[in-house]
């Protein structure tokens, strides 16, 4: 069990936590902002099968391309509770911008 400390008040806590218990701030152990306006409110959301990169895939590789809007469905997506830019984070490539939701949708999770 890996033990860090929250980035909005410098408490001691290990990893497991979803939200820090002293000031009650998102993924305490996560250094994450919304990449378009730097919010740090934001909710988690299965970020589930890719319908665009499908159809391309479908047009490009034939219906075996239809596959491919399954890659990354088991990823879990921030989603800022202010501007509703949702963002995935990966330890290779960082913060990576995704879509921007219309509202905030109703499987989320904090």
């Amino acid at each position: 069990m890996e033990v860090q400390y929250c980035r909005h008040c410098d408490t001691f806590l290990d990893n497991r936590y979803k939200r820090c218990p002293n000031c009650n701030g998102h993924a305490p152990w996560i250094d994450s902002y919304c990449p378009s306006c730097g919010s740090e409110d934001y909710v988690f959301h299965p970020y589930g099968f890719a319908t665009g990169r499908s159809i391309a895939g479908g047009l490009v590789a034939g219906p075996l391309g239809l596959l491919s809007g399954f890659i990354g469905s088991t990823d879990i997506e921030c989603i800022c509770l202010e501007c509703k830019q949702g963002w995935l984070i990966s330890p290779t490539k960082g913060v990576t911008p995704t879509r921007k939701f219309k509202e905030i949708p109703e499987e989320c999770f904090y």
